[in-house]
């Protein structure tokens, strides 16, 4: 899977503290019942960052006919066009979990 970023997810990803390698990390190892699928076509994830926060993340996937291929690397073209990537991950959103959602996800963990 490759990841779409343009300015607009990467600063609000950055305004809540999390790096862009950061939120591909909780999308990338993702577990049960990891992803959610929301109302909205969008995908939703819980789960650690590399230092081990809780993270949120929403993220929609693009098909290959989505992609604007002048924000992605010649070597991603070069997998879509030979159908090894079918599909990309667009983050939304991206902040650590906080309060109840925290506890929550604690609780579902045990």
């Amino acid at each position: 899977m490759i990841f779409l970023w343009d300015d607009f997810n990467r600063q609000h990803a950055v305004k809540h503290g999390v790096s862009k390698e950061d939120a591909e990390h909780v999308v990338i190892n993702a577990a049960a019942p990891y992803p959610r699928q929301r109302e909205d076509d969008k995908l939703l994830v819980w789960g650690p960052d590399r230092a081990g926060r809780i993270i949120e993340v929403v993220f929609a996937l693009k098909t290959t006919d989505q992609i604007p291929f002048d924000s992605i690397n010649p070597a991603d073209v070069a997998d879509i066009s030979e159908g090894e990537i079918v599909s990309a991950a667009y983050i939304i959103h991206a902040m650590p979990l906080q309060g109840r959602r925290l506890k929550q996800y604690c609780r579902n963990r045990r």
